[in-house]
């Protein structure tokens, strides 16, 4: 998980309104809400859903996506 955290760290400056961020990885249950969750504490000036949220929400501007 080290090697997803250092990606998503290097990463988080880069993102903009209207990006996918797509772990292509076979990683544990719960590794995309981890990264969700370590970019919007690093930008919280974009809105990636929650785990609960809908994918498809109108506010989302950051998607988030598991390519194993």
């Amino acid at each position: 998980m080290s090697y997803v955290e250092a990606a998503s760290d290097a990463i988080a400056p880069l993102l903009a309104t209207g990006n996918t961020v797509i772990l292509e990885s076979t990683s544990p249950v719960g590794t995309i809400e981890r990264l969700t969750t370590r970019l919007r504490e690093a930008r919280p000036d974009l809105v990636s859903p929650t785990y609960v949220e809908s994918f498809e929400s109108g506010d989302v501007n950051v998607r988030v996506a598991h390519c194993p």
